[in-house]
């Protein structure tokens, strides 16, 4: 399994499937679900104004030949004032079981979205990873091969690291590669 952080914008990987917290108490929509809304011009905000995304219920908004993306899947994530260290563990668990399970070898998950800077980043990497570890174990997800998890620039690093440290907290990860992605490393 591979596990990449990138410090690039969702929108610049256009070829693959987009995973996406939607909360009831960002509106409009901010970071990478707001930039996603922006790209398809304001069409989830409207959704979550006209009630059509609903909680507990995943959103496919598959590719028309205007879309930036292929295929974006909004996620209810209900407050995001009160998205508790088991919250985020189990959006990216039920996040990444879907889109596995929708078939999808590769995707990018917008993990940046969930994260609250007053909490410590080591924990948040720790429940992103439990999240996908668990996400992405049933027999219905071996056909997963990675995951890209979208992070804002100024922190990818530390992202990165505590990812890295995370994994040993599981014996099942050892084997994962968690890496910056291939994009995100400047060419010498």
């Amino acid at each position: 399994m591979q596990v990449l952080v990138s410090k690039l914008p969702v929108d610049r990987f256009f070829h693959e499937p987009v995973g996406i917290p939607v909360f009831a108490d960002q509106l409009p929509l901010r970071r990478t679900a707001g930039r996603v809304d922006w790209r398809l011009r304001g069409i989830l905000s409207r959704m979550l104004l006209e009630e059509i995304l609903c909680p507990g219920q995943p959103f496919l908004l598959a590719r028309s030949p205007k879309s930036a993306f292929p295929a974006v899947m909004v996620f209810w994530a209900g407050e995001f004032q009160s998205l508790s260290l088991k919250g985020i563990a189990e959006w990216t668990e039920w996040a990444t079981c879907t889109m596995a399970q929708a078939g999808a070898k590769f995707f990018t998950l917008a993990a940046w979205d969930l994260f609250d800077e007053s909490r410590p980043i080591s924990e948040f990497a720790s429940r992103v990873l439990e999240g996908l570890y668990l996400g992405l174990t049933g027999p219905e997800q071996s056909m997963a091969r990675g995951v890209r998890l979208v992070w804002e620039p100024k922190s990818a690093e530390p992202f990165l690291q505590e990812l890295r440290r995370a994994r040993y907290l599981y014996s099942a990860l050892s084997e994962w590669k968690i890496a910056m992605g291939e994009q995100d490393i400047p060419r010498k």
